[in-house]
């Protein structure tokens, strides 16, 4: 499963070894065979890199996804990525617990607000800011957020971590929280090159690292010296959703270069 853009390019590829392995024998035609397929796989692998630059420059959260399951091999290839992330002394200070049982993850859902009002966690766990309700979001019965879990604009609530199939839970040791958040986003990123939208949030840690800490320990196979500090949820996009409603449309713009860069030159 990948992007549509490199649909093309993996086509390029598979044609020219199809052509490589049908050439038997040395011949001038074979030379030329050869140099074209050489050629047309430096300008394919080119097309590649500049495809996944453009792609990684422009990732954006995806806001809803399918119910279409995760295939295995893809789901070993993203986990090896965050494996891979480089760390400061390469202490790989962090721990992956890959989630697919919607139970678990309706429980998690659920118990990010049971018995509490929202805006204030339970002792020892901190309010993300992506757990922020914006203004005029109403709260159900019971102190869930109406209409979804995570914040929404207008009518249409945007993916919570029940709504993923697919949700690793990231985990480390206290003052690793940037090794963990490059894998992460490392874990990201090659998700979205096989094909998938992904959406990193933190408003879980409120129930994961709260009250019921160790059950949780236990469940998601979290080490003890270690919390959970971020939640990748992956799953194809939902492309029913029109781009127009307000609710998925209603990111703010990127800051341009100039306001958020300073140039130190020699």
């Amino acid at each position: 499963m990948v992007k549509t853009k490199y649909v093309p390019l993996i086509a390029v590829i598979s044609a020219i070894c199809l052509s490589c392995g049908c050439s038997q024998t040395a011949s001038p035609a074979g030379d030329a065979l050869g140099q074209t397929a050489s050629s047309m796989a430096q300008t394919a692998e080119t097309t590649e890199d500049t495809g996944a630059v453009e792609l990684v420059s422009n990732i954006a959260t995806t806001q809803y996804f399918t119910d279409e399951p995760v295939d295995s091999d893809d789901m070993e290839t993203i986990l090896m990525a965050g494996i891979n992330t480089p760390s400061a002394m390469n202490q790989q200070p962090w721990h992956f617990s890959v989630i697919t049982d919607t139970a678990v993850l309706q429980q998690i859902s659920e118990e990010m607000h049971s018995g509490m009002d929202f805006g204030a966690p339970p002792d020892g766990a901190e309010m993300p800011a992506d757990a922020e309700l914006p203004e005029g979001f109403g709260m159900a019965e019971g102190g869930s957020p109406a209409g979804g879990e995570e914040a929404a604009v207008g009518n249409v609530s945007k993916a919570g971590i029940a709504d993923a199939p697919l949700v690793i839970a990231i985990s480390c040791k206290e003052g690793s929280e940037l090794d963990a958040g490059l894998a992460c986003q490392n874990m990201s990123v090659t998700a979205q090159l096989l094909g998938y939208g992904t959406k990193i949030i933190s408003s879980p840690t409120i129930a994961v690292n709260g009250e019921k800490q160790a059950d949780y320990r236990t469940l998601l196979g979290i080490p003890e010296e270690q919390t959970a500090v971020a939640f990748l949820l992956i799953g194809m996009e939902d492309t029913s959703i029109e781009e127009t409603v307000e609710g998925y449309a209603g990111a703010s713009a990127r800051n341009p270069l100039e306001e958020m860069v300073t140039y130190v030159a020699g």
